[in-house]
């Protein structure tokens, strides 16, 4: 589902091959469990990606495993 629906616009808007970037810059905006739920939810509105709360509920587990490591 990342590669499906995250990955191409990452990529585009901030760098690296499978715009991973965006969550491992110094920078980044997510810096809580929370926050990583909000920005899910702001992205699925953004686009309209029609992703269900349980989509983004598993995407955020997934962002969270790979990349955040949030307890």
């Amino acid at each position: 589902m990342h590669s499906a629906q995250c990955v191409e616009c990452h990529a585009k808007r901030f760098g690296g091959e499978d715009g991973s970037e965006i969550y491992t810059r110094f920078d980044r905006r997510v810096t809580t469990p929370s926050g990583l739920a909000q920005q899910l939810t702001a992205c699925t509105t953004m686009l309209n990606l029609d992703l269900f709360p349980e989509d983004e509920h598993h995407l955020a587990g997934y962002l969270n495993t790979h990349y955040y490591k949030f307890q």
